[in-house]
Parts: structure tokens; sequence; C-alpha cells
């Protein structure tokens, strides 16, 4: 390499802050340049454009979810910016290797895409006629229904018996139709002691106070602890009989109240914002639209969601919230960008 030639040398030339070289500098970055492999840079054309735009649009995902995990094997400068920058428009030359991946990368994301189902008129009156035989309190039992296909939010389901979602994935019109097709689960029994205000803790009893423990990892002993409207008589020891001990009945208001708790508590547990749930977030937020203003004029917004929080999220400055404002956010932004 010729003496004194520097690589800011060769960055002033091209920015157009030099306008003069040395002519043995110039002859070696010439040289240099035309011995690297021929084909390394393409022109980013309308067509390149066209099926970017086309394979965004079949698979669903934006550019986030496609650099989604990639870190070890995309090519090396690959970013979120140089997708949205291609987005913009026709470029001169553009990275092949760079180009190929994406191409790639959201082919695979075309190829493994949910059905979708449009939803007509034909479909809604199915819906709705299950919902009937089900029973009333079919939508918020939906609602509620443990094991919902990830991506099928409130919202969605929502707008799917108000008559306003215009398509569904397969896979979530085919849990909403079998969840109504099932008959509901019996609510906890009065017991028979011949009196009132007591809960028989059978199977399904049981099962609703395990599903709000386990959401909420709040031990019997916390359950407790700084609460101040435990009502009379309740204690850890009593609740601990319930799943251990020969207990087999329960006070009513005792039951409702640890259900209400560990529900409320499951709510505002804070759950850790992976790498998997940062790019869902991340995602959503670019194809929704809403702003974080819009969003927390939202009625059903968290009283507590502050919008530092949310731009504290995107940011990747906060690492972890509570379950309830992730689910809202989350549910909001997905059932928008559908």
């Amino acid at each position: 390499m010729p003496d004194g030639l520097k690589p800011w040398t060769i960055a002033n030339w091209i920015c157009g802050l030099a306008k003069r070289g040395r002519r043995d500098h110039v002859a070696y970055v010439l040289k240099a340049w035309k011995s690297l492999p021929r084909g390394t840079y393409v022109p980013l054309t309308e067509a390149h454009i066209a099926q970017i735009k086309d394979l965004r649009e079949r698979s669903r995902v934006g550019p986030s979810v496609i650099l989604r995990g990639a870190r070890h094997h995309a090519p090396d400068g690959l970013t979120l910016g140089t997708i949205r920058l291609w987005l913009k428009g026709p470029r001169p030359a553009v990275r092949r290797d760079h180009l190929e991946y994406v191409l790639t990368r959201w082919q695979e994301a075309a190829e493994s895409a949910p059905e979708y189902v449009p939803v007509n008129a034909a479909l809604q009156e199915e819906v709705g006629q299950a919902a009937k035989r089900r029973g009333r309190g079919a939508k918020a039992a939906l609602i509620k229904a443990p094991g919902r296909p990830e991506g099928l939010s409130d919202k969605s389901i929502w707008k799917l018996f108000a008559g306003t979602l215009e398509e569904i994935q397969k896979e979530h019109l085919d849990f909403i139709l079998a969840f109504l097709q099932t008959p509901p689960a019996p609510k906890p029994r009065i017991a028979e002691t011949g009196r009132r205000g007591w809960v028989l803790l059978d199977d399904d009893a049981l099962g609703a106070l395990h599903q709000a423990q386990d959401r909420s990892g709040v031990s019997v002993r916390m359950l407790l602890a700084g609460a101040d409207d435990v009502p009379r008589g309740l204690n850890g020891r009593l609740i601990d009989s319930w799943f251990f001990g020969p207990t087999k009945i329960a006070r009513s208001q005792h039951y409702e109240w640890v259900l209400a708790r560990w529900q409320d508590l499951a709510a505002k547990a804070l759950s850790p914002i992976t790498d998997e749930i940062w790019a869902k977030l991340t995602d959503a937020h670019a194809r929704s639209g809403i702003t974080v203003a819009d969003l927390l004029d939202d009625p059903d917004a968290p009283d507590d969601l502050e919008p530092d929080h949310i731009t504290g999220w995107i940011e990747g400055r906060i690492k972890s919230a509570p379950y309830g404002h992730i689910e809202f956010v989350l549910g909001r932004w997905e059932s928008s960008g559908e």
C-alpha cells in the first residue's frame, strides 16, 4: 500500500470533501477495488422491492421478525435499518449476501405463515350459533380459556363476535369453535351440607386456584402477607389443607377472596421482556400505527401503565414489566395490525 494512504483519505474522496488525490493513491485504490470478486454488490431494483413487499404481505411479519435470532448467522453489517432503507426505493448498489439472505428468510417465513380464513356471513353465523349453544358468558369464558393459541388476542375475539374482523388464523378459529362446542365446566358447587355459603373443593375449584397461583408465582404465605382485607378465619394452614389435606369444602367468602387475590397478583406479576417478546412488541408497534399516547387513551388501559414504561420496553431500557401490562399493549397492537 502506498505510503500515506489512510482510510479517511478514501472516505474524503467518496463523500466529496477532497477533490484531488495522489496519483499512486488513486491507482492503488482503483486496482484494489477492481480485484474484488465481481458481483459482491448488485443494484436494488423495483422488482426486488416488489418481491420483498409481496413476501412481507404473504408472511405477515416485518423486518424485525426476519432478523430475530439472526445474530450468529446473518451476514455482517445487515441491520433493521438496512432493510427499511431498501423499502424506500431502488438503490444503485446493495450487498448481494444481504439481499439474498433477506429474500431467503422472508420466503421461508411466507411458506411457514399460518393459514388465514375470511370471516364471511356464514362463518359469522356458525360462531354465533356455537356461542348460543354453549350458553351465557361464552365470550367471557373464551377470553379466559387456558391454552389459547399464541396471537389470539382478546380484541380479536370481541371483533369476531362483533362482526368487524375481516379474517382470522385457521388455528385460532379451530380453537374457538372447539371451545364453544365443549360444555362449560361446572362452577364450584355449594356443598351438600345443609348450609349455604360453602364451596365444594372438586377438581374444577382447585384447578382454578392452581392456574391463578401458577401465573402469579406467589406462595400461600406471600398471598396473605400485606393484605388488610383477609376474611376472618382464613389463614395459610387452612388454604394448604384445601390442596393437601382432607378438607373437601371451603367457605365461599374464603375461596372467592383467595381466587380473586391470586388472579389480581397474576395480572401484576413482573414478567421478563425476553428477546422474543421485544421482537413481538416492536413488530406489532410498527404494523399497528397506534402511538403510545393513543394506546393509553384506551379505557381498558391499566391505571398504572405510563408512556415511559412502554417506550422503555421498546428502547430496551426496561427489562421486565407486569404481565397484565405486556398482555394489554401487545394485544392491542397485534389486533390493530391484523
